[in-house]
Parts: C-alpha cells; sequence; structure tokens
C-alpha cells in the first residue's frame, strides 16, 4: 500500500505511519506537497489531506484527485466538521474524513 500525506505536521506523519506500518509492514508512507499535478501523478492509493490545509484546499485538491474516476482513496483530516462539510466530501467521493480538535489555518 502507498499512502501520500499532504498538510501533515512531521508529529502527524510519524504517527500515522507507525499506524499503518503496524498493520502492514510492507506499506510506504510519504510527505508530499499540495501540489495538484504531483497529486495526480503520484503512483498512490491513498491520500491524506491534512489540517494544515484549509478545508476548501484540501476539497479542491480532492476533486483533482477525482477518486471516483482514480480508484485511489481520499481521506481529509479537518476541524471544520459541519454537515456542509460532510456533504461536500460526500459530493467530491472523500472516502472518510477525520476530525482533529488541533485547528489550523
Amino acid at each position: 500500500m502507498r499512502i501520500l500525506l499532504i498538510g501533515v505536521d512531521e508529529v502527524m506523519a510519524a504517527s500515522l505511519d507507525d499506524l499503518v506500518r503496524e498493520r502492514d509492514a510492507s506499506a510506504e508512507v510519504t510527505i508530499g506537497s499540495a501540489d495538484a499535478e504531483e497529486i495526480e501523478t503520484a503512483d498512490v492509493w491513498v491520500v491524506v489531506l491534512g489540517p494544515m490545509l484549509p478545508v476548501q484546499n484540501a476539497f479542491e485538491l480532492a476533486a483533482r484527485v477525482a477518486p471516483f474516476e482514480s480508484g485511489r482513496e481520499v481521506i481529509v483530516v479537518t476541524a471544520d466538521i459541519s454537515s456542509e462539510t460532510l456533504r461536500q466530501a460526500m459530493r467530491l467521493g472523500v472516502r472518510d474524513v477525520l476530525s482533529t480538535d488541533t485547528p489550523f489555518p
């Protein structure tokens, strides 16, 4: 499994890496930039858009990743959990929206 982390700090990245490797020792977890072209061309199965991205930017990137067409799973981590956020995520094909109590920009 290949996972690309965008908009996460080093602590969150290390925690996610540990968690993923507990379940799958062969998993590859990498940190990338919020560059849409990089995300579109990355050879990954899962894209995690973290809380350091404003939720609207995360959704713009999720739309570019096009989970319905690419077969990739997209997960958004945000402090902005509202019914509108969840509706928008569903429309974009986001696999999951996880909440964090740490507000970022």
